[in-house]
């Protein structure tokens, strides 16, 4: 994979695959017989409805509501549900990215309206200072402690990078008017999204030891996406999002490997990859055919595609982290409109 070429895919529970030539091309294969465990995340403080982090330990950040539908930031510790306070006198707690050692990055609100960055160490919130006062969110922390986040809104968005207690801009493309941080890696860098009036339109990139790294449309395809989450890179520099078809508007899964772009193909349907582990498993949502309600959470592993199925009493699923070893945490729809926090387990 680190040579940016998919092996044949092997579809596990679905029998047809969208084929993206000309990189490689879908197969149908025989049907799996690995089991699928799902974990619904809740307990006496409440119910996690979206995820938004997982970390090695297995350790799972979110928001969702508590027994009275007050709504709240929530950490699943792979047995019981917590609650994430927020700063004196805030509210609205949104935790974003939780790293090996525990250490959880996100933000709460003022009854004033003000978005603060907060760190919460062993449960306990501190707000992490600015050098600049209209700084709101964190969207990712490493192991070295390092705070990936963004300045701003619309033609002001900027990204930056706290290091040792201290804010400092990332650098982007020429002509750079809008910037989304995606995610951060244990070294330091970051993949993003800025936007570039003119022919060039949304640019998909790497920052790298303070160098802008452009990563490639997939070949046959019109323009590709990286997806804007928490576990968008890995360790090896891999990154996750999908390519847009040509003649469509259908797009699918991608994995850019060792830089260059490989498909990962779907279950039948429009796909798109949302994450990806340190071995580059890579999770995300399929549909199974055109039909927008027919969408899965799925499992790649090595050109292996496993449909995670639905829950019982939901009718659509979607993965959006991945443990190391390869667990997909996500979400499952009710047919009330209700999410779930799910844990899949394959084996």
């Amino acid at each position: 994979m680190r040579e940016g070429r998919a092996p044949a895919l092997t579809v596990v529970l679905v029998l047809a695959v969208g084929a993206m030539a000309p990189v490689a091309r879908a197969d149908e294969g025989a049907a799996g017989t690995a089991p699928v465990r799902a974990t619904k995340l809740t307990g006496p403080d409440g119910t996690m409805t979206t995820v938004l982090d997982v970390n090695k330990r297995g350790h799972v950040v979110g928001t969702g509501e508590a027994p009275d539908g007050t709504p709240r930031g929530f950490l699943w510790d792979g047995e019981r549900l917590r609650t994430l306070p927020p700063l004196p006198g805030g509210h609205e707690v949104r935790p974003a990215a939780i790293n090996a050692r525990g250490l959880v990055a996100g933000s709460d609100s003022t009854a004033g309206g003000t978005r603060r960055v907060v760190l919460w160490k062993d449960g306990e919130p501190r707000r992490l200072a600015a050098d600049e006062p209209d700084a709101y969110a964190a969207v990712d922390v490493n192991d070295r402690g390092q705070v990936l986040g963004h300045h701003g809104s619309g033609s002001d968005a900027r990204a930056f990078l706290w290091r040792d207690g201290r804010s400092a801009r990332l650098p982007a493309p020429d002509g750079a008017v809008e910037t989304t941080p995606a995610a951060l890696d244990e070294r330091g860098d970051v993949t993003a999204m800025s936007y570039v009036p003119g022919p060039e339109g949304s640019v998909r990139y790497r920052v790298r030891k303070g160098r802008v790294v452009p990563l490639p449309d997939l070949p046959g395809t019109l323009t590709s996406w990286l997806h804007q989450g928490r576990h968008t890179l890995n360790e090896r520099g891999d990154a996750v999002g999908h390519s847009v078809l040509p003649g469509t508007t259908g797009i699918r899964a991608l994995l850019w490997s060792g830089g260059r772009p490989v498909a990962v193909g779907g279950l039948g349907g429009q796909s798109a990859a949302v994450a990806v582990n340190g071995r580059g498993d890579v999770t995300g949502w399929s549909g199974l055919d055109d039909d927008p309600r027919k969408k899965h959470a799925f499992r790649w592993r090595a050109g292996t595609m496993t449909d995670l199925g639905v829950p019982d009493g939901h009718v659509v699923s979607e993965g959006v982290l991945l443990t190391p070893r390869g667990d997909v945490v996500g979400h499952a729809l009710r047919p009330d409109g209700v999410t779930d926090a799910y844990v899949w387990s394959v084996g």
